[in-house]
């Protein structure tokens, strides 16, 4: 799911992580052109999913756990845990051998430098 959002627009989401297959991963990066503009792990030691958008993104952990991958930590989040990031580059992965859902509200923000960076809709 990537879409971009007028500052103030809203998503809603729910959606569900199978166990990781790193293979699978790359595969379906390979067979999205549209993630172009906002997939950020290019770098040799980054997840081929790393990404960042121009939004607010608030997150809940309805089932399972996921592990929320930014670029100098990993935070583990279980069943009931909720989360806030706004415009860093980050990915999930589900570790596990059961699914895991994250519902959540993505809001989007001005479209303004990220780091220095134009933020991914610029692009």
């Amino acid at each position: 799911m990537v879409t971009e959002l007028a500052p103030g627009e809203t998503l809603f989401a729910k959606i569900e992580f199978w166990p990781s297959d790193p293979e699978a991963m790359q595969r379906a990066v390979e067979s999205m052109p549209e993630l172009a503009g906002v997939m950020t792990g290019d770098h040799p030691d980054s997840h081929p999913l790393m990404h960042k958008t121009p939004t607010i993104d608030y997150g809940y952990i309805a089932e399972g756990e996921l592990v929320l991958i930014l670029d100098d930590e990993e935070i583990t989040l279980r069943q009931g845990d909720m989360m806030v990031q706004g415009g860093a580059n980050h990915t999930w992965e589900n570790r596990t051998d059961t699914k895991a859902v994250l519902v959540g509200v993505l809001v989007g923000v001005a479209n303004e430098p990220i780091d220095g960076e134009p933020a991914a809709a610029e692009q």
